[in-house]
């Protein structure tokens, strides 16, 4: 109900111009027959709100059709639905849409680009952390047996060496 009184506030000026008309032609109607006036203005008046009310159901439908369609693309902004779009709108319009298509793709190869650029750095981050984690671990265990023979200072470096391990990230 609220679409079609926003409708109705939009195309108002056509309705009155089609009221206005109407009262031109009853003023004309009844200078030439007023027996007729009297029989036929109920007709004219309701005759001209039936045809405004079928353009307004007319224009409702395109453009809730164009907000689909728009929707659509918006939503995936392929080729295909560009160019549904484009077939059901003006060619200003039209012009607009392609110029928002390119930049919705360049954005979107963009995106794709820096998510690329991303999962390769976390490969990254993990092998170095697997690298590193390796040899660590092997001088901790190297370093355990021969514990007995290690001077204090030494001691502490490799108990602190096994806490850096412990921090870093699991692969």
């Amino acid at each position: 109900m609220k679409q079609l009184w926003h409708m109705i506030e939009r195309y108002y000026p056509w309705l009155l111009l089609l009221l206005g008309v109407d009262c031109f032609c009853a003023v004309i109607l009844w200078i030439s027959d007023i027996q007729v006036f009297q029989t036929l203005i109920g007709l004219v008046v309701l005759t001209s709100i039936l045809l405004f009310s079928a353009i307004l159901f007319v224009l409702n439908k395109r453009e809730n059709t164009h907000m689909e369609l728009f929707r659509d693309f918006l939503s995936d902004p392929t080729i295909c639905n560009e160019e549904r779009l484009l077939s059901a709108i003006s060619q200003k319009e039209g012009e607009s849409v392609r110029f928002l298509a390119s930049v919705l793709r360049e954005y979107k190869n963009e995106s794709n680009n820096m998510a690329d650029a991303l999962r390769d750095y976390e490969e990254y981050v993990e092998g170095w952390a697997h690298e590193a984690k390796t040899p660590l671990s092997l001088l901790t265990m190297h370093n355990s047996r021969r514990q007995s023979t290690m001077t204090d200072f030494i001691s502490m470096a490799c108990s602190s060496s096994k806490t850096a391990i412990r921090y870093l990230p699991r692969s």
